[in-house]
Parts: C-alpha cells; sequence; structure tokens
C-alpha cells in the first residue's frame, strides 16, 4: 500500500504517510498548503459542501451548493483533516472491497477540527450562470489584543492567491463525502465550455472541463494550478458531450475567464464584466469592495 504518489484520477488525504506527489507534477507541499485554506461548509450539523478561504473572512464556494440557503444558517468548519500521525497511507482505490465499496479504514483517523469555527453573514455575490459565490463570514470567539482581532486555529491558514492560468493537469483539494480534506488530480479535456447545466447549443466559454469526476460534498472545491494558485471553483458536469463544444465531464468555473467575460445588461443593453469583484481580486486586490465590511482578523495558533 505504501506509495509516494497520489496518481490521476485517485483521491488521497493530504497528510498520506510517504506521499510525495499528486499527479506526478503537484508537490505534497502544493497539496498541503491549499489544504490550509479548504472549509466544509455545514447546515443543519451535516457537511454538505466544500469552499476555500480566499481572505481572512471571505469563502469562495459553488453557488448551486448554497443557491436556496441563508447566509447565516451556513457554518464554516476550517481543518477538517486528518493529522499526520492518522491520516489513512495511500489511495482511496486502495481501501476498497471485493464490491468496490469503499473500507470504513478509509475514514479513520484524528481531525484537526470537528466543529465550525464560524458563520455566514452575507452573501457578497452570487453567480448562477457561473457558478460561484463569495460568502462573507464571521468568526466565533475573536479576541481583541495587541491592537488587533485574532482567533485562534490549530494552524494558520495559508491563504492563497488568486491565477488564470493551468496546465493539463489541475488539482481539485476539498471534502468528498463530507470526508476530512483530500486531494485528487484531473486532466483538463476542455479549457473554454459553456456551463454544465446549460441547453445543448447554448454559448459560454468560462467552464473547464476535466477528468476529476464528481462527488457528493466536493462541490465548491477549490482548483489548483502547480503553483498553489486557486484558478477555480468545482460546479458540476455532464454525462453526455455537448454537442456544440463536445464538453463532457466534471467542469469548474475557470476564474480568469469569468473576470474577462463582457456580459449584456438586459435593461440597459450596455455592456459591463462579468464580475468586476473576480478581476480586481486577480489584479492583486481583496475580494472585497470598500465600501463592504472588512474587519482586519489575524490568525493565531492554538497551544499544544
Amino acid at each position: 500500500m505504501p506509495t509516494s504518489d497520489c496518481e490521476i484520477g485517485y483521491k488521497c488525504h493530504v497528510n498520506g504517510k510517504d506521499l510525495k506527489t499528486w499527479g506526478s507534477d503537484f508537490s505534497a507541499k502544493v497539496v498541503q498548503t491549499a489544504a490550509t485554506s479548504s472549509v466544509q461548509l455545514v447546515f443543519d450539523q451535516k457537511r454538505f459542501a466544500s469552499g476555500t478561504l480566499v481572505w481572512p473572512n471571505v469563502v469562495l464556494c459553488a453557488e448551486h451548493s448554497i443557491f436556496n440557503l441563508a447566509p447565516d444558517s451556513i457554518g464554516v468548519l476550517l481543518n477538517y483533516e486528518f493529522t499526520a500521525a492518522t491520516a489513512p497511507p495511500g489511495m482511496e482505490k486502495d481501501y476498497r472491497d471485493s464490491t468496490g465499496a469503499t473500507l470504513p479504514s478509509w475514514t479513520k483517523g484524528i481531525v484537526m477540527q470537528s466543529a465550525p469555527q464560524a458563520k455566514g453573514v452575507k452573501y457578497l455575490e452570487k453567480s448562477n450562470e457561473f457558478d460561484f459565490a463569495f460568502l462573507l463570514i464571521e468568526w466565533f470567539n475573536v479576541k481583541e489584543q495587541y491592537g488587533g482581532k485574532f482567533v485562534t486555529l490549530p494552524r494558520l491558514p495559508d491563504i492563497p492567491a488568486p491565477g488564470n492560468k493551468f496546465g493539463q493537469k489541475v488539482l481539485v483539494v476539498g471534502h468528498p463525502n463530507g470526508e476530512p480534506t483530500q486531494g485528487k488530480v484531473g486532466l483538463v479535456t476542455l479549457v473554454e465550455g459553456p456551463w454544465p447545466m446549460a441547453a445543448d447549443g447554448e454559448p459560454g466559454l468560462e467552464f473547464t472541463y476535466t477528468t476529476i469526476g464528481g462527488e457528493p460534498g466536493l462541490s465548491g472545491s477549490g482548483i489548483f494550478n502547480q503553483s498553489g494558485q486557486i484558478v477555480g471553483v468545482l460546479s458540476s458536469g455532464r454525462s453526455k458531450p455537448e454537442p456544440r463544444s463536445g464538453a463532457v465531464g466534471t467542469a469548474f468555473v475557470n476564474l480568469g475567464a469569468v473576470a474577462n467575460r463582457l456580459v449584456r445588461d438586459k435593461k440597459s443593453g450596455q455592456y459591463g464584466a462579468a464580475s468586476g469583484r473576480v478581476r480586481a481580486w486577480l489584479g492583486g486586490g481583496p475580494p472585497l469592495f470598500k465600501y463592504e465590511n472588512d474587519d482586519v482578523i489575524r490568525f493565531d495558533i492554538k497551544n499544544p
């Protein structure tokens, strides 16, 4: 079972023993760094989707996962991840019985955190067309000291920078089936395709199709390039090729494509950026506009 590479198309716990690469090209450091900002969204005590902490008080996730939920009903759980000492080694495929069912040993270990440390406050932006949402969050147990606001966590999150370039392989880091943080590498099969839920023939170039494969709980996960930049949000997929583009497989919304997209306002007939927020964020700014709440939160490490 010991392996140093988590092969393309297979899941591995981010702290799996002896793992050095994912898909040969993604280092364990890139994967484990991405995992520090991976969150689970919780509703009614159930972990139902994934997301990424992209600012100290902003989570990026999939719109279809939260479209009918009030923001303050969503809990945010960071560090739901097996420790390095207890994470099962190898790939998930190594933990299947003769029927193909996953063995319980795949989900046995000690997690760093099991209860949400924050909750949603409001949606800064939601896009059904591009299937992403920015959720402003409020941390629990904030302490004011040294002239700032601090949240104590088991580990400091390394918030990823956004990017708009990726190669033939991309990495998804999230929580399939509500499980502790895992990573998987997939191949890019179509760079520019339509929204997966669009009718056949509808235009659209903002979604990138891959061989990642979808699972419950993985929607909203961050998609990363080999430099560790977040380049997309896992959406949904198509089981049959779309006739015009040939799009098939699991798709993620391409943040760079969204930033460059121009859309026509139905009332005015004028064109504007699809998401000025995404464009500004990709340009090096925060995913918050000046008029929005931006309490400066700093993170502290929980003492052993």
